[in-house]
């Protein structure tokens, strides 16, 4: 029971974001700048996850899928992250997800 809450919790959490954080309509194709106004708030600025079960992108957790299902799993949303369908564009997802692998590329040096 203390799991569904703390799910439910986490969901309001990123839909609140997913509806406030407007910057994102008014940002450029820079995928650390997206990446900073519309993912970091849970994946963390440099990648190091914040919110618990987050994929912790430094380590590259994840980022061992091709493209196309990390682009769907943006697009779509995935457990508790908010689909980004209709608030990024394919270009402005694709950015980030380029931005979120040289995460792991700079962790690893």
């Amino acid at each position: 029971m203390i799991f569904l809450s703390e799910r439910r919790f986490l969901m309001n959490c990123c839909l609140f974001l997913l509806c406030f954080g407007t910057s994102s309509l008014y940002a450029d194709d820079s995928g650390q700048e997206l990446f900073e106004e519309n993912c970091a708030a849970c994946h963390g600025d440099d990648g190091v996850s914040i919110l618990p079960g987050s994929p912790n992108f430094a380590k590259g957790e994840r980022l061992e899928k091709s493209d196309d299902e990390l682009l769907k799993s943006i697009n779509d949303g995935l457990n508790v992250m908010p689909p980004w369908d209709g608030v990024l564009s394919t270009k402005q997802m694709k950015a980030c997800l380029d931005y979120v692998r040289s995460l792991s590329t700079s962790a690893s040096e």
